[in-house]
């Protein structure tokens, strides 16, 4: 008795019909193989382009957000007094509600 062995048994010689189907089935699957393989490579080359567009375009981002903020700290901010005798303050301050009677009645009084 013959050892046996391992793996897949092969199929008997065929004619040439057969064997025709059976090689082109095999070209047809080393092809796809490669292709699926070309495709594979391309996909992760796009996505490291990708990530690397994204991390440009963050570099971008941040270095003018970091330019916007160092003109605005170079800019003096505006600032605006306010006396109780502008009868517009109170709508400008936070306690507008309570004082708006008042200043409103002293404006009034002094116009006339």
């Amino acid at each position: 008795m013959p050892p046996k062995s391992a793996g897949r048994p092969r199929l008997p010689e065929a004619d040439a019909k057969i064997q025709k189907k059976r090689d082109y089935q095999r070209n047809y699957q080393e092809q796809r193989k490669s292709q699926i393989a070309t495709l594979s490579a391309e996909i992760k080359k796009c996505e490291d382009d990708l990530k690397a567009m994204k991390a440009k375009r963050k570099e971008l981002r941040d270095m003018a957000k970091s330019k916007l903020d160092a003109k605005s700290v170079m800019k003096p901010k505006k600032t605006y007094t306010y006396t109780d005798d502008d009868w517009f303050s109170p709508y400008l301050r936070k306690d507008a509600g309570n004082q708006l009677s008042a200043v409103a009645k002293r404006a009034l009084a002094q116009r006339k």
